[in-house]
């Protein structure tokens, strides 16, 4: 009995629920904005993503999507409360469970929570659910609101596998007070103006730090405030947006639009509805330096699904050779793997990386351009768009740089301890792919 009892699940000891999983009526300004679901099948339509209509269902199960720049108020009716789903949002609704009534799987995005004030005094609950773990979140008053911020986590390296907890989340209190538990004993109590990160631990630990509400972020601050810019790229895309047709066709024809916050942002709800192939074929095709932005997201999209779910890496990669060229391919999927710190105080990658700035594929110049970026935190003012001559001038810069430190960041003294041994790389040859013929 007592082994029986060790193996039970952690949230068992969360109180049980007996409300059966019902449909939970929603509403929201659709004619502002664009939720979509995944349906297995809609009509003779085939499986994939389609707007949910206003005052429709939505199921315990459903996964549901908002694009940026749009921003959804869900008014639950059935929970006196308000979902506001924002950031690239793509998460579950949750029925009922070990935790509570209901609540929200987060894939990545952000969503605020905050009660109907005609709900009155009391505690609200609601189970949160990130990646395999389960929490119960309580707001303690009827005047509190808290936010949740999650992001998928990108790969460092061609030779990491991808274990443990592939988020990275934030819990914020901008009013009342939060009770966080996760179903065996109670792990933190947040008042307002502090925020909580879940860490990859083991132990699941949490830390809590005190902050100043200027350093929250906007979309919790100014939850109902869009910037003038998001509001009239928003209105563009509705005009081009077809609600009857499958979103996933929408999209992936409003990346190629010659607008570029319109083009990034369909490249981002891409991500989303995890439409891969449709990402790698843009990133091969876009040949335009005018569409910089375009290609970081296109970057930061794939990189996301490649760290999202183990699977999806082997996936990509046969995607990216199918579209690349053999030299190139080989390249591309080294780069989106990414590198680590150590890497960058590494001479002979260093050297890669900048003999790849030299690419004559504008790609591969995004890619390392946004990899030096990333481990230096300089730009040394090299741009993959600019001409040739400047990207001479500029390349000379960052060898001169490598020249003086060693690499691109000044390798640290070692105390003569052997070098760890790396694991096999995925490529097909172990070696650092050679980049193209530069053209400077």
């Amino acid at each position: 009995d007592q082994k029986k009892s060790e193996k039970k699940s952690e949230l068992e000891q969360f109180p049980k629920s007996d409300i059966n999983a019902e449909p939970v009526s929603i509403s929201y300004e659709e004619d502002r904005n664009i939720l979509i679901r995944f349906a297995e099948k809609k009509g003779e339509e085939p499986a994939g993503w389609y707007v949910v209509k206003n005052e429709e269902y939505l199921v315990p199960g459903d996964r549901i999507a908002v694009p940026n720049p749009f921003r959804v108020d869900l008014d639950v009716e059935t929970l006196g409360c308000h979902f506001v789903l924002e950031q690239n949002f793509k998460g579950i609704i949750l029925g009922p469970n070990e935790a509570a009534r209901t609540g929200i799987e987060i894939f990545q995005g952000a969503v605020i929570v905050q009660r109907n004030p005609e709900t009155g005094e009391g505690t609200y609950s609601f189970s949160l659910k990130i990646g395999k773990h389960l929490w119960k979140v309580d707001l303690l008053s009827e005047t509190t609101v808290c936010g949740i911020d999650v992001s998928p986590r990108q790969p460092d390296s061609v030779t990491e596998e991808l274990t443990g907890d592939l988020f990275n989340c934030t819990i914020y209190v901008t009013q009342g007070n939060v009770r966080i538990a996760d179903g065996k004993s109670l792990l933190k109590v947040l008042e307002a103006g502090r925020h909580l990160r879940l860490s990859d631990n083991k132990d699941n630990s949490i830390e809590s730090t005190r902050i100043v509400l200027n350093g929250f972020p906007g979309w919790i601050t100014e939850p109902d405030e869009l910037s003038p810019i998001q509001r009239r790229t928003g209105n563009l895309i509705l005009k081009e947006f077809d609600r009857e047709s499958n979103a996933n066709e929408n999209f992936v024809s409003l990346a190629s639009h010659d607008h570029g916050r319109i083009a990034t942002h369909a490249v981002e709800t891409l991500e989303l509805t995890e439409n891969y192939p449709a990402l790698v074929e843009l990133l091969s095709q876009s040949k335009s330096p005018k569409k910089h932005d375009m290609h970081i997201a296109l970057i930061n999209s794939i990189r996301n699904l490649m760290g999202a779910d183990p699977r999806n890496g082997p996936l990509i990669e046969e995607e990216v050779h199918r579209k690349f060229h053999e030299d190139e391919g080989d390249i591309v999927v080294r780069l989106l793997w990414g590198y680590q710190l150590a890497d960058a105080e590494d001479p002979l990658i260093s050297d890669q990386l900048v003999s790849y700035l030299g690419s004559s594929n504008i790609i591969i110049r995004e890619l390392a351009s946004y990899h030096v970026r990333r481990l230096t935190g300089r730009k040394f003012d090299y741009q993959p768009h600019a001409s040739t001559s400047q990207r001479r001038t500029l390349l000379r810069r960052i060898q001169k740089h490598i020249d003086r430190y060693g690499a691109l960041i000044p390798p640290k003294k070692t105390s003569g301890e052997p070098k760890k041994k790396e694991k096999p790389s995925k490529l097909k040859d172990e070696k650092i792919p050679e980049p193209p013929k530069a053209s400077l």
